[in-house]
């Protein structure tokens, strides 16, 4: 399921790009990417991980698959999610964590 976040990676405006899937059951739940959260640019964003779990709604035992491009040269990045996606994951019930390395 790891294509379905990279194809949510793909409608970011930011770089890197970043997208998200949530799935359980082999259905996807939900996705997100990386965007900008406020009327100034680069000010501040908000999360693939967080917007994915937002689109979701009941994520519990579900496994989330997380994305990061490198915006010139389109290699896949890190993507551990950070430590605030990381507590919204664990609020959310997930149960799995999958990102590119």
């Amino acid at each position: 399921m790891m294509h379905v976040a990279r194809a949510a990676s793909m409608l970011s405006p930011l770089r890197p790009k970043m997208g998200a899937a949530i799935v359980k059951g082999g259905c996807v739940l939900g996705v997100g990417y990386n965007r900008p959260g406020s009327t100034h640019w680069n000010q501040w964003s908000r999360h693939a991980e967080t917007t994915a779990i937002l689109a979701a709604g009941n994520c519990q035992n579900a496994t989330l698959y997380v994305y990061r491009e490198h915006g010139l040269t389109g290699e896949p990045m890190m993507a551990k999610p950070c430590k605030d996606c990381a507590e919204a994951i664990s609020l959310a019930g997930i149960k799995r964590v999958v990102y590119t390395q």
